[in-house]
């Protein structure tokens, strides 16, 4: 038998397994007991410390911070008073809303809403007259509220506003939306949804779980490891949110990765020890050779998805780092559960591993030293069949692959609105009605130009007939003096006088100038293509021409800061085509330094900042990626073909995320949602650094065992074949069970739940079924001992797989 030349292998004696070089079993089962009681007691401590950490989740987190966009919104908030609302109340009647009843009813609820402690300012379409308030029909008219405080706080205020403004209120019928109602329904539908997920996906990973196994006592053990890490991390978050802002969609997606990596590290370590104890290994001598070989492929996974998730932390998105903080957590808890915690227990358990076996065909896997159905399995049979016609294979899955991904060509980013909710919810339905009723674009979701400096309303020169303050001849106090101390007065009061004057005159010509400045500017915007109209002081002008006096009062355009126009766009707020209008605003020359806010320019600044971020983020993927498999397999060969393999399944997740989400076909299989027409900008970069790592979890443990094999034989057919007989049905059932947690998240209402959901279950059983199970054997068949290959590898290495392959 041929051996790799950096190991010492001693024959067993005849029907007894080689015992494993290394040290005699080691702390984890020598003090099983006191690391099982540290484990529930870190338990319980973390189960204490993550309480409540629900309540302190935000939905913010999108914005990219110092971007114009943001430092737009500022300028409006400080020196205006101004910018989107948090809340919008829809008042709707029988009654036209300008009659007397109507009115009464209306100005009630926006008075009440005004003198609660958490409401900043209030206008009403009874207040301000401003047609943009009132519905095209004139049945519906629009309360507009800011609010105090962060994120968190404007939703908890939302939250415990709206169901005094919801319903009946005399003649007016009430419903709510605005940025801060849907980031409260969409906190609580979060909380909802998960604990949903959690009752179907337990269940069911038991169910998987005891296919696999046969026995219940086996089964439990790795949904065990997944509530140890998912209530770790919840811990860990509740911490970080003393500190920074944590996402709420942080804790959906930590809890799903979490349980779905804990289960299968585990699901693998045990089918391991099982495998060594079925081969007449001792416990001892079986949780060792466990650690030695699953044990390590499992710490290489965990590495190479941290180093994956890492990447997120380049972003400037608090979102994702909320995401890498979680998914790094719970990957590293799950770690230590597989590999400290379970190691411990199993040496409790010892053979009793197989006790409250289930009665039923699949007992005839207990006890087997390989998890296929006998030397030549159904797996290694597979795998044979593949490398008989590699070529065969392998074109038309690169093909099927290749044209499942082609629709991501077609992609359009845009930003989830109050959509993020399903049809259904309230604050969803109400701004569906603000849509379809109201032409409030300059009010709600305009695009912004704040002009700092300019100054263009203000008052005028001296009032005609009125005597200016430094005329001496009205002044009835004066009294006759000497004639000279008289002239001298008069002449001090005339130059004080002409110094005003010249001074009103210079500040009302300033005034001018800037009127007229800004009159032209924003003739200009409102001839651009796409623009509906534009409000500022100076009036509404529309296609390049003043169309009418500004809507409500002119000063509310101005302040000592400045001046800003609202651009009401023909386009939805957060659209691709509203996002280069935004730009196209800002390229359009300004009577002095221009801020352009609003939803689009916000959508164009996030995409911005992606497209910056994404290449460090892709290099770090990939270079973690290619020196990890390099240092477990020594071969830059399998790490390059693990980088393609990775590449090819997540093109085609996209191309189907593209073909369901953003066209809307096949929508029925995964429950409702609203069909936008765009992906949001960040999921494509979210899932890319889960899933990328994802992917690698299952390619380190068939590469492990493939390597494994290779240096025992120095075949690499035969290597892939038993490694494919001794990791297929793991991987498959690993597969099956993180499909079905993922799936659980796609059982949300919130669409990027859904869309992360799908993509990342989509992600993984291509993975392990074109991928893994094809396209693999196929092309280390083609590589042949080229597979080996390593320029840091010695030269005996290289010449032993040579002879190896050739008498192969």
């Amino acid at each position: 038998m041929l051996h790799h030349p950096l190991e010492t292998v001693v024959e067993p004696p005849a029907g007894r397994p080689a015992e494993p070089a290394g040290p005699p079993p080691g702390f984890l089962v020598r003090r099983r007991r006191l690391v099982l009681w540290l484990a529930v007691l870190g338990l319980a401590v973390a189960a204490l410390a993550g309480h409540g950490v629900h309540d302190r989740l935000t939905f913010g987190g999108a914005t990219v911070p110092g971007a114009e966009s943001a430092r737009a919104a500022e300028l409006l908030e400080r020196g205006f008073a101004g910018g989107d609302p948090h809340l919008v109340v829809i008042a709707r009647g029988a009654q036209p809303v300008d009659d007397a009843r109507m009115a009464r009813a209306g100005s009630d609820v926006a008075a009440r809403l005004a003198r609660d402690p958490g409401v900043a300012r209030v206008t009403s379409y009874w207040e301000a007259r401003s047609p943009g308030l009132r519905s095209r029909d004139g049945r519906a008219a629009l309360i507009v509220a800011r609010l105090h405080g962060d994120d968190m706080r404007q939703a908890a205020t939302a939250a415990r506003l709206a169901p005094g403004l919801t319903g009946a209120h005399g003649p007016l019928t009430l419903s709510v939306t605005g940025e801060a109602q849907v980031k409260a329904e969409a906190r609580s539908r979060s909380e909802r949804d998960l604990r949903r997920a959690e009752l179907i996906t337990v269940p069911l990973t038991v169910v998987i779980l005891l296919l696999v196994f046969g026995s219940l006592t086996a089964a439990v053990l790795p949904v065990l490891v997944g509530v140890f890490s998912v209530t770790g991390t919840m811990a860990v978050l509740r911490l970080l949110t003393e500190v920074t802002e944590v996402s709420a969609f942080a804790m959906s997606i930590a809890s799903a990765l979490g349980f779905a990596l804990a289960v299968d590290f585990s699901l693998f370590i045990v089918t391991r020890f099982r495998e060594e104890l079925a081969g007449g290994r001792d416990v001892a001598s079986a949780i060792r050779v466990t650690l030695r070989t699953t044990g390590r492929a499992m710490a290489f996974s965990s590495l190479t998805v941290s180093s994956c998730l890492a990447a997120l932390l380049l972003f400037p998105f608090t979102m994702f780092r909320s995401v890498a903080y979680g998914g790094i957590a719970v990957t590293l808890l799950a770690a230590v559960g597989s590999l400290v915690v379970l190691p411990a227990v199993l040496a409790v358990l010892g053979r009793r591993i197989d006790g409250l076996a289930v009665p039923g065909p699949w007992r005839a896997t207990r006890g087997r030293a390989a998890p296929g159905s006998g030397p030549e399995g159904r797996w290694f049979r597979l795998a044979e069949a593949v490398m008989r016609r590699p070529l065969a294979v392998a074109v038309p899955t690169v093909v099927l692959l290749v044209a499942v991904a082609s629709p991501f060509l077609g992609a359009r980013f845009g930003v989830f609105d109050d959509r993020l909710l399903p049809p259904e919810a309230p604050a969803a339905r109400a701004s569906e009605d603000l849509r379809r009723d109201f032409d409030a674009r300059d009010g709600i979701s305009a695009t912004t130009v704040v002009l700092p400096g300019l100054r263009a309303v203000g008052g005028g020169a001296a009032e005609p007939g009125r005597t200016p303050p430094g005329d001496v001849r009205a002044r009835p106090d004066v009294r006759v003096r000497s004639e000279a101390r008289v002239r001298s007065e008069a002449r001090v009061r005339l130059e004080a006088r002409a110094r005003s004057e010249a001074r009103v005159r210079s500040e009302a010509r300033a005034r001018s100038e800037a009127r007229a400045r800004l009159d032209a500017y924003a003739r200009r915007v409102s001839a651009l293509a796409g623009v509906a109209r534009v409000s500022t002081a100076t009036g509404s002008y529309r296609d390049g021409g003043l169309a009418g006096p500004p809507p409500g009062p002119p000063q509310r355009f101005t302040s000592p800061a400045g001046t800003w126009l609202a651009v009401a766009t023909d386009h939805e707020p957060y659209s691709v085509e509203n996002s280069e209008l935004a730009r196209a605003v800002h390229s359009v020359p300004a009577p002095g330094p221009a801020v352009v806010g609003g939803p689009g320019a916000q959508l164009a600044d996030i995409r911005q900042a992606v497209g910056d971020s994404l290449p460090q983020g892709l290099a770090l993927v990939v270079l973690a990626t290619f020196v990890l498999i390099t240092a477990m397999t020594r071969s830059v060969v399998l790490a390059v073909k693990a980088l393609v393999m990775n590449a090819l399944s997540l093109g085609a997740t996209f191309g189907v995320l593209v073909h369901v989400f953003q066209e809307g076909h096949l929508r029925e299989l995964v429950g409702g949602f609203s069909v936008t027409g765009t992906l949001d900008v960040l999921v494509p970069a979210l899932m890319f650094c889960i899933a990328f790592g994802l992917s690698m979890d299952y390619e380190i443990f068939l590469l492990s065992r493939v390597t494994e094999e290779y240096r025992r034989t120095g075949d690499t057919r035969a290597a892939v074949a038993a490694g494919m007989e001794h990791t297929g049905r793991l991987f498959t059932s690993a597969a099956v069970i993180f499909a079905v947690v993922m799936a659980s998240l796609a059982t949300s209402g919130l669409v990027l739940l859904k869309m992360v959901g799908v993509g990342l279950a989509l992600a993984v059983l291509l993975d392990c079924t074109l991928i893994r199970a094809l396209l693999v054997p196929a092309v280390m068949c083609l590589a042949g001992r080229a597979n080996w290959w390593s320029p840091l590898r010695a030269g005996p290495v290289r010449r032993r797989a040579a002879t190896s392959e050739s008498t192969s």
